[in-house]
């Protein structure tokens, strides 16, 4: 985990606004490094738990909406 938090400050050094998608507990551990209006957060969309919260939380139309908010150009998935 040490080496995986040293990269993602790395990334957020260089764009503070960057998308996160955190999936899943493991993935959520991380979201005290991103700035909150920049995170989407749901349950890790595998087979096991895709519908406690994976299901229906719409996340790439969530990060482009967070990408168009900061000006950066949307991703078409």
């Amino acid at each position: 985990d040490h080496v995986i938090q040293s990269l993602l400050k790395q990334v957020i050094e260089m764009n503070p606004k960057v998308a996160a998608i955190l999936w899943g507990n493991h993935a959520k551990q991380f979201a005290s490094l991103f700035d909150p209006e920049s995170i989407v957060e749901s349950a890790h969309p595998s087979p096991l738990s895709a519908s406690r919260g994976f299901l229906g939380s719409k996340p790439f139309s969530r990060v482009n909406s967070i990408l168009a908010a900061n000006q950066k150009p949307v991703i078409n998935w």
